[in-house]
């Protein structure tokens, strides 16, 4: 899921190579919120069914209140989904993707960044990212990488 701040989503005004299955939202301070994590727990319901056959599935997140709120909860009961929140205060000591897998995107997405900016633009708008994220996904997103973390 990738949330852009603004009020308008931009998809229409970039060549979307995205994968069919990255969410793509907005909201007004470029966080989740409740309306958005009831989005992504219906796209993560949508993308894990299949593959399931009916078996209760993890979903692991941080405290952050949208996730526990009691639609929330009361949809991922309904679809046998099992809500696990990591305590408080908790998740750069919990979350091995925070390092193993998200500092090589940020990586990426620097490395990204410099060029566009030294080779061809000033600036880095998110119409740049959202036209390199899938790139910039492939450089981190590997096998051997997602299973070191």
């Amino acid at each position: 899921m990738l949330i852009l701040k603004g009020k308008v989503l931009l998809e229409k005004y970039f060549d979307n190579d995205l994968e069919n299955d990255t969410f793509l939202a907005v909201s007004a301070s470029g966080y989740s919120n409740d309306e958005l994590a009831m989005k992504y727990l219906i796209h993560f319901y949508n993308n894990t069914f299949k593959k399931t056959k009916g078996r209760w599935r993890i979903l692991i997140f941080d405290g952050y209140s949208s996730y526990i709120s009691a639609e929330f909860l009361h949809y991922c009961w309904e679809y046998k989904i099992i809500p696990f929140q990591l305590p408080l205060h908790s998740t750069h000591l919990l979350q091995p993707l925070n390092i193993g897998l998200f500092q090589p995107l940020k990586h990426w997405h620097q490395f990204d960044i410099q060029n566009i900016i030294q080779f061809s633009n000033c600036e880095y708008t998110k119409i740049d990212f959202l036209n390199v994220y899938r790139k910039i996904r492939a450089n981190t997103f590997k096998v051997r990488t997602i299973k070191s973390a």
